[in-house]
């Protein structure tokens, strides 16, 4: 329940990553950059017209040696929903895509991620709610680390 309401101000957002980034960007390049990525990279039709985005702001200050996040807020669930289907189509580019937790949330699921990619490879169920990982619709509990 705690998580949920953590969750609940940022159920409308995507993380956009590798998004190329300059010291020079406006934020109106920001959103034109996310546009692009939705219609040109995701195949998603007429997103300009289709696509209500709320915000579009990088994260950090920018440094020349790596590209700062993209937080995209959607005026519509749906149109996140939307999106966030067709990251298949950004398979073979460098951008990622994920969906928007607070740090605490995110830093769990990252150190979960390496039992979640083993399962996938051994073709078990695996999904995370929240922070928490099932495996085949157990809660994956992980051992003591060494």
């Amino acid at each position: 329940m705690v998580n949920k309401l953590k969750c609940d101000p940022l159920k409308n957002n995507l993380l956009f990553f590798k998004v190329p980034d300059s010291e020079e960007e406006t934020p109106n390049d920001c959103k034109s950059s996310i546009f692009h990525i939705l219609q040109d990279k995701m195949k998603i039709d007429n997103a300009r017209e289709n696509i209500a985005l709320a915000s579009v702001e990088r994260m950090g200050r920018f440094k020349s040696e790596n590209t700062r996040p993209v937080v995209v807020k959607f005026e519509k669930f749906d149109d996140r929903e939307k999106v966030r289907k067709s990251c298949s189509n950004l398979k073979n580019t460098a951008i990622g895509v994920a969906p928007h937790f607070p740090k605490d949330i995110a830093d769990k699921r990252k150190a979960l991620r390496g039992a979640f990619k083993k399962a996938k490879d051994e073709k078990k169920k695996a999904y995370f709610r929240y922070d928490k990982l099932f495996i085949n619709d157990v809660e994956f509990v992980p051992g003591p680390q060494a």
